[in-house]
């Protein structure tokens, strides 16, 4: 997506370890285990709540467009073991059985901020009854989701694209999106030179 000469690249650190506080945080609110793609789902819809609402994600994840729905994929290769540097050690605090996610000790809340909790209890409200499979197809209307997914493939969803489609002017205004201060101090530089100008 191109926009005056440059193309937008708005990317973020991936924090393991908020990520894991995120997910207990709805394994403790659940009070039992969850489905992982349901869970995978809750994670994403946080990071697209918070990202809409402040310009930053709560995990600061990559998001890929896959057949049952967003999936924020270094959240899904931490709870499956295989994110580096944390490993096999992320099983200290959740136990996975197949795909099945539960809690064996919580991490704390202390990297999530206030508004993050906020946001995670605020998706839970809404989406954490709600069956896996219900909740993969309500995904699947998400505009960015739409727009990305090719049948057969893992496709990236750009935050770029969630800006547009948010309806909040702080994140996209006069067809691009905005890059808040807030934003840019999380953020390596968004531009990117254009290859074929």
């Amino acid at each position: 997506m191109g926009y005056g000469g440059f193309r937008m690249q708005i990317t973020f650190q991936f924090n393991s370890d908020k990520a894991l506080q995120a997910v207990a945080y709805f394994l403790s609110c659940a009070q039992g285990p969850l489905d992982k793609a349901k869970l995978m789902k809750l994670v994403y819809l946080a990071d697209r709540a918070s990202f809409i609402a402040r310009g930053i994600p709560i995990t600061g994840d990559r998001h890929y467009a896959m057949k049952l729905g967003p999936v924020p994929s270094d959240t899904l290769h931490l709870i499956d073991g295989e994110y580096f540097p944390v490993n096999q050690s992320v099983y200290n605090y959740i136990h996975l059985d197949n795909y099945s996610v539960s809690l064996t000790r919580n991490p704390g809340e202390d990297l999530l901020s206030e508004f993050e909790r906020g946001v995670l209890t605020a998706i839970w409200k809404e989406h954490g009854r709600k069956k896996t499979i219900p909740l993969c197809r309500e995904t699947h209307a998400l505009p960015e989701y739409a727009e990305t997914f090719i049948e057969g493939t893992s496709t990236l969803i750009p935050y770029e694209k969630i800006a547009q489609h948010s309806g909040n002017p702080a994140r996209f205004w006069k067809g691009r999106p905005v890059i808040s201060v807030e934003m840019a101090e999380q953020i390596p530089s968004p531009f990117a030179p254009e290859t074929d100008l």
